[in-house]
């Protein structure tokens, strides 16, 4: 780009105008301001004015120098200044031009579309043929090799050019450079996002070998940031950030939401110089984290920077209905003990009586070895239930001895007797399945109660049995 020192010219042609300022000047100079008229019918009092403003016969100098300088600075103007043109390595072929446009680039967006437009306008004005390579996938089959295009084009493409919600495949971009013939890049300009997907070597050795690279980074500070996968913990969520590059230190505020926007929790960051991350801790009761539905940076505009939760990350409060008793005294004995350690790597566990779990209800209430409900908590209890709550029972001694009907099936009451008439000194043997049944084709053995397949490739016998507890008869 022409131009003088540090100022450059987009049309230095236009400053051929400057020529002009003489014969401007001549005009100014030989066309004074226009008279001064009164009009006024009396022609007496009109002979007898005196006029206080006398029209000059010429323009003054001090007016003159002034639309000078104004016609000067419109033609300067049109012929597009810019200060520290930028200069392209010397040379004539093709520009590659390749644009990482993934979701680590969408933050700061128009500030990368900035970057690259003096560049553009560089190359245009020294009339070099130019080609555009994006590096997000724009659909399912390989990608093209970038053909040559019009600045027109070109300028276009990038004014619509948006960024990708996922990441960059430099593999695939890598195999469209690699369909170019010999000879069709000379330079290259790297728009790059600072995010290394795992072939940024492979990609970067490649565009070396074409020619010169101008890589274009938007400097210290704009290292794009990720929230990593949360982690429900007892006070809340902890989830990692991480970012690209540590560039610098950064302040970042990550802001938990649920699903009308509003704003349920605060994490404010401070990451050092040379940090690549920080772990967020949000901090909530149960109640408000399991109303969390966003989880976003408040300073990043991408969707790396963005975490959608559903019911995975939802702990559902259980509550422990606990009455007291031995329980506190000898706790490993306890029911309620073990039932709690059991629980409470799932679901957030509340250990109290049932009639103050009633009070706010959770989503399960678990009673453990509880026999007759108490009838003032009976009404709060089925209502819970036919709300949707789940009631969660476990069999015991005092369950056995005084059994209420609130259970899905009918229990016999008093202790299990294993004597009598179900008892027997030699196994029972298996009867032989109906021909309907989904057992047919299996043969009983009548020795030992096992059975075996009927068809031969499956026969086993005593001494080619899986293992022990398994001898099958021949049928």
């Amino acid at each position: 780009m022409p131009g003088l020192g540090i100022i450059g010219f987009a049309y230095p042609w236009l400053l051929l105008a400057l020529a002009t300022l003489p014969v401007i000047w001549w005009l100014v100079r030989l066309t004074p301001p226009a008279p001064r008229q009164i009009n006024f019918p009396a022609m007496r009092l009109l002979l007898d004015l005196v006029q206080r403003q006398e029209t000059p016969e010429r323009t003054p100098w001090w007016l003159i120098l002034l639309r000078l300088a104004l016609a000067a600075l419109v033609i300067v103007g049109l012929a597009g200044p810019v200060l520290n043109p930028v200069k392209l390595a010397a040379g004539s072929g093709p520009l590659l031009i390749v644009v990482d446009d993934g979701w680590a680039a969408a933050s700061r967006w128009s500030e990368r579309m900035a970057a690259i437009a003096p560049h553009v306008a560089a190359a245009e004005q020294a009339g070099r043929p130019v080609r555009l390579l994006t590096t997000a996938p724009q659909g399912d089959g390989p990608a093209a090799a970038p053909p040559l295009m019009p600045y027109s084009e070109l300028k276009g493409r990038l004014a619509s050019l948006e960024p990708r919600p996922w990441a960059i495949d430099r593999k695939a971009a890598l195999a469209a450079l690699e369909r170019l013939p010999a000879g069709a890049v000379t330079e290259t300009l790297w728009l790059a996002d600072g995010l290394d997907e795992g072939n940024a070597a492979a990609f970067a050795d490649k565009v070396t070998g074409f020619g010169p690279v101008t890589r274009l980074d938007l400097g210290p500070g704009t290292a794009a940031f990720a929230l990593g996968t949360p982690v429900v913990k007892d006070s809340g969520l902890d989830l990692e950030v991480g970012r690209a590059l540590a560039d610098g230190p950064r302040r970042l505020s990550v802001i938990a939401r649920n699903e009308n926007g509003q704003v349920l929790g605060r994490s404010v960051l401070a990451i050092g110089a040379d940090a690549k991350g920080a772990v967020a801790t949000i901090e909530l009761p149960p109640e408000l984290r399991n109303q969390i539905t966003r989880i976003d940076i408040a300073e990043e505009n991408s969707a790396g920077a963005v975490r959608l939760l559903d019911g995975r990350w939802r702990r559902r409060v259980v509550g422990l209905a606990f009455e007291g008793g031995d329980e506190e005294v000898r706790p490993l004995v306890s029911e309620a003990f073990y039932l709690e350690r059991a629980l409470k790597p799932f679901a957030d566990v509340r250990t109290a009586p049932l009639a103050d779990l009633l009070k706010a209800p959770p989503s399960v209430i678990v009673l453990a070895d509880v026999g007759q409900i108490p009838a003032a908590q009976r009404p709060a209890l089925e209502e819970f239930i036919t709300k949707g709550g789940l009631l969660l029972r476990f069999a015991g001694p005092r369950f056995a001895a005084s059994a209420d009907d609130l259970v899905p099936v009918h229990i016999r009451r008093g202790d299990r007797s294993l004597g009598g008439a179900l008892s027997w000194t030699q196994p029972a043997p298996i009867a032989p399945f109906a021909p309907e049944s989904p057992f047919a084709g299996l043969i009983p053995n009548p020795r030992c109660g096992s059975i075996a397949r009927s068809w031969p490739s499956l026969r086993w016998n005593s001494t080619t049995a899986p293992g022990p507890g398994w001898p099958m008869a021949r049928p």
